[in-house]
């Protein structure tokens, strides 16, 4: 596994507290800030949304989305919108994807901002991390450019996706990884021994994994 692993009580509180700090420390504006959905993305974005932060400063962009309607509560723009709260509003950009554009807007919008300051990636039971799946293309064959459509061929996670490929990933100079439950305990530790799963791509200038203790089985 390479970075660093933080075993924690609660992942959405740590997450919470490594982006305050982040602008504790200083950072020159705009801060582009990287958020995945499921459940640990709305678990940390909604954390987050209660600090009290230079939003203004704040240009949020998106790893993944899944091809759904744009008011679907599966939709990560969706789901994240409702989890910032009234942080939302005073954002300086919140750039959904959109299937139907496809993948080149976005990677113009990535190329434009030149940077992901930090990023928050999940994981999943089966090893995915954005929404690169093991049985995928994105997996197998990686693509050269920063977004790609994607689709998860074992048929474990539905819908056709846009993700953010290895090389995209790669533009975070802080990835944190949240990892939260029992599920996805049998992933991480085969990821740490090695196993080669999509979340083993994860391998920015600085990897932070915040896992809570059913994740880390101990």
């Amino acid at each position: 596994m390479i970075g660093e692993v933080r075993v924690v009580d609660d992942v959405p509180t740590a997450f919470a507290d490594l982006v305050a700090d982040g602008f504790t420390l200083g950072s020159t504006p705009p801060y582009v800030l990287g958020a995945s959905g499921g459940s640990s993305g709305a678990a940390c974005f909604r954390a987050l949304g209660q600090r009290e932060l230079p939003w203004s400063r704040i240009e949020l962009v998106f790893v993944d989305e899944r091809c759904v309607p744009w008011d679907s509560p599966d939709a990560n723009g969706h789901a994240i919108a409702a989890a910032l709260g009234d942080a939302l509003e005073q954002l300086a950009g919140y750039h959904r994807m959109s299937c139907d554009q496809g993948p080149e807007p976005y990677e113009a919008l990535l190329e434009q901002l030149g940077r992901i300051d930090l990023v928050q990636l999940g994981l999943g039971p089966d090893g995915h991390t954005a929404s690169i799946f093991p049985d995928s293309d994105e997996f197998g064959s990686p693509s050269r450019g920063l977004v790609a459509r994607n689709v998860d061929r074992a048929g474990q996670n539905p819908h056709p996706r846009l993700t953010l490929t290895a090389k995209g990933l790669a533009l975070a100079a802080t990835t944190v990884v949240t990892v939260m439950g029992a599920d996805k305990a049998e992933a991480f530790h085969a990821i740490a021994d090695g196993a080669p799963l999509p979340g083993a791509l994860v391998d920015g200038p600085e990897t932070i994994w915040l896992v809570d203790g059913p994740a880390a089985g101990g």
